[in-house]
């Protein structure tokens, strides 16, 4: 409520509907919002539990309160922020719409390094807490619930556990990110890696871009690709890239990318065709799923029947709306 808010002098963080997607981030806001608002929510539980208005909510309430007072509660709400805020991180690299195959590579090797690193060395959040509390169970000026040594000994033995069952999942649904060669050979067009001498550039990433090329062979041909140009030109882009990127280093890599292929089509056509096979690599379905957003504001219910060739001229249209507002979300 206002009068406990204002009481507290906290900034409440509205909590995240958690049930409206599967998308991490959301997780990790609506665990932000428990932390930091846990005085307040604690007072006006304890508030509720004791005026509320019916038997049922006051009922909810106690036991809500007494969830929240749980020394062991506490620590895996830190303990799942460190892990909520690696994961996010990851998943918001997959839900953006310039994301590349090298992107994702180094990322997905981040993140199982983040969590199997939190087995060894407790996170900022888990620090936090366990450096507040002490030796004994007093959190934000209130007493914990639980017997402390029992509730550490349990989030520990637990902890590990958690950790190994992520890294698992990531390892079977993202293996191919970190295992497969021709993945790890893509990289070698993040142009981030290129801070070499002359010479060394001159030689850097032949083999790998041999290894690309033989992989995509088939395709490269079918598109009038000549396969023998491919190293001469990737020697020539490699030292024209450079000067680009030395003249603007804030540069992102589909950015430059494309504006390399806008304005050099001919002159490096042959590793323009590697170049654009390993831009369209789907990397995820968020963009698509995106379009259901504009898609039911054009849709809506007294335009139900708006077909579908019509409906399909007006989404690039909304696209271009937000693309050109630069907005999420947009009203009519």
């Amino acid at each position: 409520t206002g009068t406990t808010v204002t009481a507290f002098n906290i900034k409440v963080l509205k909590p995240a509907n958690v049930k409206g997607t599967r998308w991490i981030p959301q997780h990790e806001q609506a665990a932000k919002a428990i932390k930091q608002d846990w005085p307040c929510l604690l007072a006006h539980l304890d508030s509720v539990s004791i005026k509320g208005q019916s038997a049922d909510a006051k009922a909810k309430a106690t036991g809500f309160v007494k969830l929240l007072r749980s020394f062991e509660f506490v620590y895996y709400l830190h303990f799942f922020l460190e892990i909520s805020q690696i994961l996010a991180r990851m998943s918001l690299k997959f839900q953006a719409n310039d994301t590349s195959v090298e992107n994702v590579t180094t990322c997905v090797a981040t993140t199982l390094s983040g969590v199997r690193g939190l087995g060894t060395t407790p996170g900022s959040h888990e620090a936090v807490f366990l450096r507040e509390v002490g030796d004994g169970t007093v959190y934000k000026g209130q007493e914990l619930l639980g017997d402390r040594d029992s509730a550490v000994l349990n989030v520990s033995r637990n902890k590990q556990a958690v950790l190994d069952a992520i890294a698992a999942h990531l390892q079977r649904r993202l293996s191919s990110f970190e295992n497969e060669n021709i993945f790890k050979n893509m990289s070698i067009f993040n142009f981030k890696n290129w801070l070499l001498g002359l010479e060394e550039l001159q030689v850097y990433g032949k083999e790998q871009l041999s290894s690309v090329v033989d992989n995509f062979e088939e395709l490269l041909i079918r598109n009038d690709c000549d396969i023998d140009s491919v190293p001469l030109e990737w020697a020539e882009l490699k030292i024209y890239v450079s000067g680009l990127v030395a003249a603007e280093p804030a540069v992102s890599y589909s950015d430059l990318w494309q504006k390399v292929i806008r304005q050099n089509e001919d002159r490096f056509k042959n590793i323009i065709l590697v170049l654009m096979i390993i831009l369209l690599i789907p990397i995820h379905t968020s963009k698509v799923q995106r379009g259901f957003s504009p898609m039911n504001r054009a849709k809506k219910d007294w335009r139900a029947r708006l077909t579908t060739p019509h409906l399909n001229e007006l989404m690039p249209f909304l696209f271009w709306v937000l693309r050109a507002m630069n907005l999420n979300q947009w009203k009519l």
